[in-house]
């Protein structure tokens, strides 16, 4: 640099889009240098050139740009007189890439101004879907406009001398930085002259609402009018707040000095503002004309008016008169601070790992940030970069990771951000001090709940002199004794106990338990403290109850289990008993046969004879030889047909028969005795052939559908291989 001032670029990173062989990208601003020379360094740095011209740097192409067809980003070191900084450049593959969306926080403003109002008039603000920086200009103007309006790069809209008055329409253009994509929205301007009456009478409005930024100073908030007011001054009287100087008047107009939007007379409203008086005087005035409001009932040092959003109540009509209503706007000038951010390491007490599972505590700590600043500003996220740690956004509970470990006097960092995590940055330490048996107590208060924890934590401290915090929290139901009376039930209407797992610190370091619940049972006497335990003590009494409640139920459940097995055993017994007394009365007197036999014989119908066809009969005696004669394999005789004449077998069926039944044994229930002569005393019919009486009833436990009864032929020569058989179908 020739004028020896260090160089320096604005930012320490742009971004911009390579298209084609056509380079853009954001405004890129160096101070301290006036050369023309920068150096670009990098990748394909040879395909590109830059210069400097009045401290802006424009990087272009040297030629054409050949890039691979896989390259997508291109990054360059820009480098003059010992300033550097980074420039990335997106490639873009197509044609015709996607633009994005350039969109105006309003499609309309309005702005209205005094014939003699200079300086910033209004302001517009647009924004793009993807981020990126956008750039105002103005569109088509008159001539009188296009000499005294300009826009500047953040939207605002300023007057560098008096407009004529009437209502001027024009359009603002928003063009993002990089891709050039433009958006579009409408102004209307509106210029008021000075009301003058038939009479010479000047009168000026009574209600003027401003808004500025805050920390900056701003001039011509109200202007007289040299034409018009010529020979006219304003007087000021402060409103609200009653003794602020932030602004004032001068031959000009009105004007602001730099307010603090956190000062504690304008912080606690819902929209932070001053309020003036100003008065306007000529020196044509008729002296009875000029006059001030005799008013006293002004706003109170709290009270700002029915109107919660504007500083004003009823105004009174003078046409002299103007109230001012200048709203200070907040811009994020403060750090987010966390509670306690003084005592800084926050020492924090944690259980030590075979502790954690049994008392689950319900944070490792809870922290609170504050931002002095209004709105988004003000809207803050939280969050650490600790491996071991989770905190939640938007509530500041501080978590230990499953799996983490904590070793004694480890330090920890916490952030809390402002604007949605993307403004200002405040941080806390946190020192860790792992806990034992020997440092943790149980306390339980009387009629608390969980809202009650951080009053009750405050007494205990002030109580015992020291710091006490807690682990977790719990609320227990008490119990309602029966033989309490009515009134002593409504007198104690918590009906609940909290349960406070504590610990205390002196000079960082944890108090021994001993000390702990001696200190606070004697010494808590504003507190409803019912007990005072030690953990381990705390830890031994649920023991115990655990215990013998596990005791209870496996006594009930193994009472359930022998009741049971002997319900089986006397059903089981019952059972086998009912079976073989079935068994045992199945003999031959209990037989169905013995007990028919037993009421008499019933006597057989006598079948009368049919007439005999001799031929017939001796064509079936030469089959019934023909089938004797050959060899027995398969056996299937059907009777003959003088066997149906013959009288039926007797038998007796005992069970109705099945529609479907497997084959199964048939078991003969009982043979009944000989009912006819002896074997030996045959009976000659008619034809001289000898027929074998039934000499037996034999009855079955199943029905049967064929009966095949075999007999050995005494008449065949001693050959027992030979037997004679009938069958009978029922």
């Amino acid at each position: 640099s020739s004028n020896g001032n260090v160089a320096e670029f604005e930012y320490v990173f742009y971004e911009g889009v390579i298209q084609g062989n056509d380079v853009r990208h954001e405004l890129v601003r160096i101070f301290g240098y006036d050369g023309t020379t920068v150096d670009v360094i990098g990748d394909y740095s040879s395909l590109f050139m830059a210069r400097a011209l009045d401290g802006v740097v424009t990087v272009g192409a040297s030629g054409t740009l050949n890039l691979p067809d896989d390259v997508t980003r291109v990054v360059l070191e820009l480098q003059a007189a010992g300033a550097r900084t980074a420039m990335v450049l997106n490639v873009e593959q197509s044609d015709a890439p996607i633009l994005p969306t350039v969109t105006f926080s309003s499609d309309t403003y309005e702005v209205t101004v005094g014939i003699a109002q200079t300086g910033l008039i209004g302001r517009v603000s647009a924004t793009t879907n993807n981020g990126e920086a956008v750039t105002y200009s103005l569109g088509t103007l008159n001539a009188h406009l296009q000499a005294r309006l300009s826009i500047n790069n953040e939207g605002e809209l300023h007057l560098s001398a008096p407009a004529n008055s009437g209502v001027y329409t024009f359009q603002v253009v928003a063009t993002s930085v990089i891709t050039q994509a433009a958006g579009t929205a409408t102004v209307t301007l509106a210029v008021e002259a000075v009301t003058v009456c038939e009479d010479g009478e000047i009168v000026v409005p009574p209600l003027i609402i401003i808004d500025r930024d805050e920390e900056q100073a701003h001039r011509n908030l109200v202007v007289l009018d040299p034409e018009q007011q010529s020979g006219c001054h304003y007087t000021m009287t402060h409103r609200w707040p009653t003794n602020a100087n932030w602004l004032y008047v001068d031959e000009n107009g009105l004007h602001a000095n730099v307010i603090d939007r956190e000062h504690p007379s304008i912080a606690f409203m819902a929209l932070s503002q001053v309020q003036v008086e100003l008065i306007l005087h000529c020196e044509n005035d008729n002296p009875g004309r000029s006059k001030r409001s005799e008013r006293t009932d002004w706003l109170g040092p709290y009270d700002y008016g029915t109107n919660k959003w504007i500083l004003t109540d009823t105004i009174l009509y003078n046409s002299r008169r103007s109230l001012v209503n200048l709203i200070v706007n907040d811009i994020n000038d403060n750090d987010p601070i966390f509670v306690g951010k003084e005592h800084e390491p926050i020492v924090v007490g944690y259980p030590t790992d075979d502790l954690e599972e049994r008392i689950l505590p319900r944070s490792l700590v809870e922290l609170k940030a504050t931002d002095a600043d209004v709105g988004e500003n003000a809207q803050l996220m939280y969050s650490s970069a600790e491996s071991s740690l989770a905190v939640a956004p938007t509530t500041g509970f501080v978590h230990v990771r499953s799996g983490a470990t904590l070793v004694q006097d480890q330090m920890l960092t916490v952030r809390a951000t402002d604007q949605n995590g993307n403004g200002r940055t405040g941080t806390i330490q946190l020192m860790v001090k792992l806990l034992d048996l020997s440092h943790i107590a149980v306390v339980t208060v009387r009629d608390a709940f969980l809202d009650d924890e951080t009053t009750v934590l405050n007494q205990l401290s002030a109580a015992v002199g020291y710091e006490v915090k807690a682990l977790r929290s719990v609320v227990i139901s008490d119990d309602i004794d029966g033989d309490v009376t009515r009134k002593t039930r409504e007198a104690n209407n918590g009906g609940a106990s909290l349960q406070l797992y504590v610990y205390g610190l002196i000079a960082r370091e944890p108090v021994v338990v001993g000390r702990l619940t001696t200190d606070i049972s004697t010494n808590a006497a504003n507190v409803n403290v019912i007990s005072t335990l030690t953990l381990e003590d705390h830890l031994e009494d649920m023991y115990i109850f655990e215990r013998d409640i596990g005791l209870l139920v496996a006594t009930i459940v193994l009472s359930v289990l022998l009741f049971m097995l002997i319900v089986l055993i006397a059903i089981w017994f019952f059972l086998r008993w009912r079976k073989s007394k079935k068994y045992n009365e199945l003999s031959e007197e209990n037989s169905i046969a013995s007990r028919n036999s037993s009421l008499g014989e019933v006597p057989k119908p006598e079948p009368m004879k049919p007439r005999l066809n001799i031929e017939d009969l001796k064509r079936s005696e030469k089959r019934l030889q023909e089938r004797l004669e050959a060899p027995i394999e398969e056996i299937s005789v059907e009777p003959m047909t003088s066997r149906k004449l013959e009288s039926p077998v007797e038998a007796i069926l005992d069970m109705p028969v099945p529609e479907v039944s497997p084959p199964i044994p048939i078991v003969i229930q009982s043979i009944d005795k000989l009912k006819d002569a002896d074997d030996d005393d045959d009976t000659d019919d008619e034809f001289g052939e000898v027929t074998a009486p039934r000499k037996s009833v034999v009855t079955f436990n199943e029905n049967v559908e064929k009966i095949i009864t075999v007999e050995d032929d005494a008449e065949d020569d001693g050959d027992s291989s030979q037997a004679g058989y009938e069958v009978y179908r029922l």
